[in-house]
């Protein structure tokens, strides 16, 4: 698989729990993209996640944390203030945006790759009856679709397409990558990605990049057994939990939140706001 950037930067929690979740599920020829600023006639454009799937295509995902809900005309992202928002609009807008640059690239070759939109809510539960126009259900993944098969959601949402481009190619997906490196980048005061360890990285330092690659590999060879032990959904020990690849994924089976010094479990999973509390 190709992952850029190999250790990516959120403004939010949310959008580091969709990435390890897509992550995790990923095949070998298969690419994640995040971070992605474009520009165009029309304004200045951000995909969250962008994720080519082989014999698939490439979809960009908008991703909103908190309690989302639709109330019949909009979007409500809920907390603190509840205010309307257009994740749709932001994913399409995203969409398009990435398809004019591509066509740009010489690398791109004005290839003609199938593409798609998805929005992405990892803290709610959105009806499976949901039917909006701009915005049907297949479209969505809520946190019961993210702790399932995500990626076969956006696989479908890329072959139901009613068009004539085909599916993504390795050579496609090579293609991707090779022109949105410069596009890609870490917002400043961004959460830290798989490290949690807060970074900056310029998008020219690839050498820096293959660096943190290697590092990242040593520092989890340890650990294969235990995320091994999360795909049978076995314990670790007798004594612990079962380890999952994410919060999200420990929450939906029913398991958390884990203390500080008090839960062995509380070492797996990234205390982002550092309280001394994982999978609240």
């Amino acid at each position: 698989m190709t992952v850029e950037p190999p250790e990516p930067g959120f403004r939010s929690a949310a959008e580091l729990d969709v990435w390890q979740v897509l992550r995790a599920a990923l095949g070998p020829d298969d690419v994640l993209l995040a971070n992605l600023r474009l520009t165009d006639q029309a304004g200045d454009h951000e995909g969250d996640i962008i994720v080519g799937l082989r014999d698939a295509g490439i979809a960009v995902i908008e991703v909103k944390g908190g309690r989302v809900t639709h109330n019949g005309t909009d979007w409500v992202q809920h907390g603190s203030v509840s205010k309307p928002i257009d994740p749709v609009g932001q994913a399409r807008r995203g969409k398009y945006s990435l398809r004019s640059y591509l066509d740009s690239r010489d690398a791109w070759d004005r290839r003609r790759v199938r593409m798609a939109h998805l929005v992405a809510f990892p803290y709610s539960t959105i009806p499976r009856d949901l039917s909006l126009p701009e915005c049907p259900r297949w479209i969505v993944l809520d946190k019961n679709d993210l702790s399932a098969q995500p990626l076969e959601i956006v696989r479908t949402a890329l072959l139901n397409q009613e068009t004539d481009n085909p599916p993504a190619t390795v050579a496609d997906l090579s293609a991707l990558v090779r022109c949105l490196r410069p596009a890609i980048d870490i917002p400043a005061g961004a959460i830290a990605g798989a490290s949690a360890r807060p970074r900056r990285q310029r998008r020219w330092a690839w050498i820096a990049a293959a660096v943190a690659v290697a590092v990242l590999f040593i520092a989890t060879t340890g650990t294969y057994l235990f995320r091994s032990a999360q795909a049978s959904g076995t314990p670790v020990s007798g004594d612990t939990d079962p380890r999952f690849a994410t919060c999200l994924q420990a929450k939906a089976a029913g398991y958390g939140h884990y203390q500080r010094d008090r839960d062995p479990e509380y070492v797996w999973y990234h205390d982002l706001d550092d309280d001394g509390v994982v999978c609240e």
